[in-house]
């Protein structure tokens, strides 16, 4: 690729991951309740909720936080570059 497109290619996908993160993060305080890990939600139906499962909850929004930081830096990054 070239170095424009490359960058600019990594600004899009960084903004639309750290979007998507924001959106998830904020979507499962409000209800309580996050979805499994990876796509094994949709097959077991599988939410952690924050009154019966407060430590899988914790340690799905610690990742969806990471994940929204990492999206955020590598958006940053670029964009600087």
């Amino acid at each position: 690729m070239n170095d424009p497109i490359k960058r600019w290619f990594l600004v899009v996908i960084g903004v639309l991951g750290a979007i998507s993160s924001g959106a998830l993060i904020i979507a499962s305080l409000k209800s309580g309740a996050t979805p499994g890990p990876s796509l094994a939600w949709w097959v077991t139906d599988t939410h952690y909720s924050r009154t019966a499962h407060p430590s899988q909850f914790g340690f799905m929004l610690f990742t969806y936080i990471a994940g929204f930081i990492g999206f955020c830096w590598l958006a940053w990054r670029s964009y600087r570059n």
